[in-house]
């Protein structure tokens, strides 16, 4: 089930999340004690702040996954097309070396002003 919960307190968000897990391990059945949670976050920093948050309030944070949106998307897609690859072409990684491809076709048009300046100024390359 998908839920969406909005605030702009992260501690109203924790707390609202605790409680729901609260419920959903006292309705969890034995077979599904093993499958795992996912709850997406907007950062692997935000996933460590969770977790401990989770833990503190519960005892305990097991088998809880905290995957950004994209990767799981990316691995729902997997679950239903099944020729694609392990991982995205748009990870960062991956557009990084394409737009370092390009961008040499690119660089002296006036919009990447910007970007020429800095890549002239630095020894980043």
């Amino acid at each position: 089930m998908l839920r969406l919960v909005q605030s702009n307190k992260m501690e109203v968000l924790a707390e609202l999340l605790i409680e729901q897990l609260r419920q959903h391990y006292a309705a969890t059945t034995l077979s599904q004690v093993l499958q795992p949670l996912h709850i997406l976050v907007q950062s692997p920093g935000m996933a460590q702040w969770l977790k401990l948050r989770i833990a503190n309030a519960l005892g305990v944070a097991a088998n809880i996954e905290f995957p950004l949106p994209s990767s799981f998307i990316w691995q729902l897609y997997r679950e239903h097309i099944h020729d694609l690859p392990a991982q995205s072409a748009f990870t960062k990684s991956n557009m990084q070396w394409k737009l370092l491809q390009i961008l040499p076709q690119h660089i002296e048009r006036p919009e990447f002003a910007p970007i020429k300046q800095y890549l002239d100024t630095s020894d980043a390359f």
